[in-house]
């Protein structure tokens, strides 16, 4: 997976410019910045050297999302949607042309308008196609070209 690439060349982009250009998505024409998701920084780092995730980027969202990334960060590549956070604030460019996989870890569902906003968020950011199990099992579908309304 990631071991690919090099711990010297790794830190030493980490003390580079990339990330700092990276932890936070500025653009003046905005009233705002956007941040990247948790977890991003790796994955962001390791496409940038040539790596090329085989299977889909899984998210977490909804209130276990922490401990469901933290039991499988070493099996994956991930990302989390904190607890309590709108999809809009987050620099989701990291899944351009990738799958994502996405899981609720809510106990009674997060909600249409989170899951929709969610796949809205990261098929504008260029996911290639976004599935999310929802919290009761189901399998939600998004693409892009498709019209959801």
């Amino acid at each position: 997976m990631r071991e690919a690439i090099k711990k010297p060349a790794l830190q030493e982009e980490i003390a580079g410019n990339f990330l700092k250009h990276h932890d936070i998505n500025c653009n003046e024409n905005l009233p705002f910045c956007k941040i990247i998701p948790p977890y991003s920084k790796e994955l962001l780092i390791a496409i940038r050297h040539g790596y090329k995730p085989r299977n889909d980027i899984f998210l977490y969202f909804g209130e276990s999302a922490w401990s469901y990334a933290k039991k499988n960060k070493s099996l994956h590549d991930i990302l989390i949607l904190p607890p309590n956070q709108k999809p809009s604030q987050y620099d989701w460019t990291v899944v351009n042309m990738l799958p994502v996989l996405g899981f609720d870890t809510t106990t009674e569902g997060s909600g249409v308008e989170l899951t929709e906003s969610l796949a809205f968020e990261l098929l504008k950011c260029g996911a290639k196609i976004v599935r999310i199990i929802l919290s009761s099992g189901r399998l939600a579908i998004y693409r892009q070209g498709v019209d959801y309304d």
